[in-house]
């Protein structure tokens, strides 16, 4: 096996052990107004939102290099 497949198997257990730790459910204060959230919820949104990101500057990043090598 690759390493970043090692890596990837564990992070995903990683992220399996927290999720399944963390059922309650938590108020998530945004401005005036405090919605009840299960925190399992919370932590896909906010870990997907990373992955999206960081997928989007390593796109972004391949996009500006392509582009540099063209002058």
């Amino acid at each position: 096996m690759k390493p970043k497949t090692i890596a990837l198997i564990v992070m995903t257990i990683l992220l399996t052990i927290l999720v399944i730790q963390n059922t309650h459910s938590i108020a998530l204060h945004i401005f005036f107004w405090a919605p009840e959230f299960p925190l399992i919820i919370v932590i896909i949104i906010i870990m997907g939102a990373g992955f999206g990101l960081g997928f989007f500057a390593r796109n972004l990043m391949g996009v500006v290099k392509k582009k540099g090598d063209d002058y």
